[in-house]
């Protein structure tokens, strides 16, 4: 089943709320601990997703996305099952019990989460987290286009051409932004 953009638009959310929480967990402690709320949402978001994808019920408790996945799709098994309820447990006491975590637990707690998000997104959406991109959220259909072949130059190393279709894309965009403006004087 291929993607709709609504889909990557939200995988690409997903994506933005693991970027955050890789920037805090760098942070000095408790700081750092915000890191495992915002890893906590993406994953709640993605499975979200997941389960509206696979046609499963929408489920208002985060374990409970085990079970009803499995029930929409019973040749499948979303990951990590106990690992992830000690996760959610451990999101549970931050949360609602000011319990903080050890930096170890928390890194621990980032590669769960980063290898569920390999492993469901390539299952479920037959992609990779790599492939989806921010640029999803740019309006402008040219602008968005043109930074999508940036990125995959960037990927390449091409950083001249980077700059290039980031300069580019940067024109276009002021230039689309500009026309409206003139034409009303």
């Amino acid at each position: 089943m291929k993607l709709t953009r609504d889909e990557v638009r939200r995988l690409a959310f997903a994506k933005y709320l693991l970027s955050l929480g890789r920037r805090q967990i760098k942070l000095h402690e408790p700081f750092a601990s915000v890191s495992l709320l915002l890893f906590h949402d993406a994953t709640d978001h993605l499975l979200g997703l997941v389960s509206e994808h696979v046609g499963a019920k929408e489920s208002k408790v985060f374990m409970d996305y085990w079970q009803w996945v499995h029930d929409a799709r019973p040749a499948y098994e979303l990951p990590d099952k106990v690992r992830m309820g000690r996760f959610n447990q451990a999101r549970v006491a931050l949360k609602h019990k000011g319990l903080q975590h050890s930096r170890t637990q928390l890194e621990e707690f980032q590669n769960l989460v980063m290898s569920f998000f390999d492993k469901v997104i390539a299952d479920i959406f037959n992609t990779t987290l790599d492939a989806i991109s921010l640029c999803e959220f740019i309006t402008n259909d040219k602008v968005r286009e043109i930074l999508k072949r940036a990125g995959e130059a960037h990927e390449r190393g091409e950083t001249r051409k980077v700059r290039y279709l980031c300069a580019l894309g940067f024109d276009d965009l002021i230039k689309s932004s500009e026309l409206p403006k003139s034409r009303h004087f």
